[in-house]
């Protein structure tokens, strides 16, 4: 199902070539260091607010050159998310680092979101006794970059999730959910939807992914599953360039065909009291969620 170890000369160039500019970084809601804050706004006055980054490269260590990583989260106070879970792939080879390694969380988890993560207070406690658990979130970060520098690629899909839960900024990152978009609705476009990592791995790797009866527990998060899917994924749209613009084209087009029912549906509705200066109905353009999974998007925050 998941492919072998592959080589850097072979692949290195096309997946330097996905990684991400910083600007697209900040407009997609990325952590960003206080070099990167002021790049993109001329000051520092946002570095009390900015975790802290990837060491810097030292020639006599060596790191590892792109990695995939995923984390599971639980919900605290506030709405928050609070690292409980975390796994480390080495991109090229494959082999797994660290694999669903348990954190014990800094912060009361009020949701343990366990039909999802498969976790709870007693699971982790059981962990702790075993001393089969990392001590928050800082030890979590001191794995991450016990195998990082800041040359390294990190990998992931909607990572930046996962850096916030680490409380880590980077500046190489590629984003499956951000490439797929990209290629779907160009670049510059102010739509905020993303495929899942399931939708996207059924339709263009054709694997299912997330199954119950498959996964760890049987639950529907399997975070090594999910970095040995994104893995491929982003495998795929570097080496088969011309396979992802015909998907992006197709879903592209079933994308106008929601847009028009949408405006449809639209300008046949009761104007709102706020709107009645327009003359008109709202002409906004909404993405709507279709029975099928393979049109779900996701909310991006």
């Amino acid at each position: 199902m998941y492919s072998p170890a592959v080589g850097r000369d072979a692949i290195w160039s096309q997946i330097s070539d996905l990684c991400h500019s910083e600007e697209r970084l900040r407009k997609e809601g990325y952590p960003l260091s206080t070099a990167m804050i002021n790049a993109t706004h001329g000051s520092s006055s946002m570095a009390s607010r900015i975790d802290r980054p990837c060491p810097d490269k030292v020639k006599s260590i060596s790191k590892y050159a792109a990695l995939v990583i995923d984390c599971e989260m639980g919900g605290t106070e506030g709405g928050e998310n609070e690292l409980i879970q975390i796994t480390i792939l080495d991109f090229l080879t494959g082999n797994v680092l660290l694999s669903r390694r348990l954190v014990n969380p800094t912060r009361p988890i009020l949701d343990w979101r366990e039909n999802v993560t498969g976790l709870n207070a007693n699971k982790m406690s059981a962990a702790l006794l075993r001393n089969e658990a990392l001590d928050g979130w800082k030890a979590a970060r001191a794995e991450l970059w016990r195998y990082s520098d800041k040359s390294t690629i990190l990998i992931g899909q909607s990572i930046h999730n996962d850096l916030r839960v680490l409380h880590t900024s980077h500046a190489r990152i590629i984003d499956s959910a951000i490439i797929t978009a990209d290629a779907v609705l160009g670049a510059e476009s102010k739509i905020t939807k993303r495929l899942g990592l399931e939708v996207l791995c059924k339709e263009l790797l054709g694997i299912q992914i997330r199954c119950p009866i498959w996964a760890a527990d049987g639950v529907a998060h399997d975070d090594l599953e999910d970095c040995l899917a994104t893995r491929e994924l982003v495998l795929y749209c570097a080496q088969n360039t011309d396979q992802l613009e015909r998907w992006a084209q197709r879903t592209r087009i079933s994308f106008l065909k929601i847009m028009t029912k949408t405006n449809k549906k639209n300008r046949g509705s009761k104007p709102q009291a706020g709107n009645a200066s327009s003359g008109g109905p709202s002409r906004q353009i909404v993405f709507v969620r279709s029975a099928a999974p393979e049109d779900e998007w996701e909310d991006e925050d």
